[in-house]
């Protein structure tokens, strides 16, 4: 069953009888295009969600099956039309969906991007102030493995900024913490301190995604540590943490 609508954060403005002007206000995207009478009639149908079918039979005694079809797949072509095969109602990642299909051509790829993110290896180094943040980030998203690694013991001053951790927790590891609170989540952790005679190949071996949050001497030290591996293995990564003094 398939269905079709134009997308929730398209606004369309008529500025002549035969030019229409889009504005996505999620990408903040114009386009401007002539527009003829199929066009405008589809449209028109299509200001609520409605069946594939049930639009082409109301205009099939006015235009050609084949013209419509046409029309209908230059349109969502264009990311003006949202086609939906299935539903998504009660998924999880439903409200992400609809932010991702905003910048899609359509629901399949809306669809793939999500399967990458959940078949996707992200690294996190240092789970502090900002990192906790990003580990929860990447959790609630459905990145499909999450590798972090952190030396370091909660301590009290870290309960004021820091996700995840209480006072409860003031002495045990932040890795271990991370991975006890997000049960669900596909958490590998690592104690290893970021540094130059340490071995971190088992940590991003394979990852998609790094991100360094360890400021530990400095972030411009454990940047420099890092890049050298993303750079061998063509892994991207960014720095999330502290500042950088050069």
């Amino acid at each position: 069953m398939v269905t079709l609508k134009i997308k929730d954060s398209l606004y369309i403005l008529r500025d002549f009888e035969d030019n229409y002007v889009f504005i996505s206000t999620a990408t903040r995207r114009v386009r401007k295009f002539q527009v003829d009478s199929l066009v405008k009639d589809v449209i028109r149908s299509l200001e609520s969600e409605i069946l594939e079918s049930d639009l082409i039979d109301s205009l099939s005694s006015r235009y050609k099956i084949k013209d419509i079809n046409l029309c209908l797949q230059a349109l969502e072509k264009e990311g003006i039309v949202r086609k939906c095969e299935e539903s998504l109602d009660g998924r999880r990642y439903l409200r992400q969906l609809l932010f991702l299909d905003e910048l899609t051509n359509s629901q399949g790829e809306t669809l793939e991007l999500q399967r990458r993110i959940e078949n996707s290896k992200v690294a996190v180094f240092g789970v502090g102030g900002i990192g906790t943040w990003i580990v929860n980030g990447l959790y609630q998203i459905g990145v499909g493995e999450i590798r972090i690694t952190d030396p370091d013991v909660v301590e009290e001053t870290n309960l004021n900024r820091q996700l995840f951790f209480g006072s409860l927790d003031v002495g045990k590891y932040k890795v271990d913490v991370l991975k006890a609170k997000l049960r669900d989540a596909n958490i590998i952790s690592y104690k290893k301190r970021i540094e130059t005679d340490q071995n971190l190949e088992n940590i991003i071996s394979d990852c998609n995604f790094l991100v360094n949050c360890a400021d530990s001497p400095s972030i411009a030290e454990t940047t420099k540590i890092i890049d050298r591996y993303a750079s061998e293995k063509d892994i991207a990564y960014c720095v999330a943490g502290d500042i950088i003094y050069i």
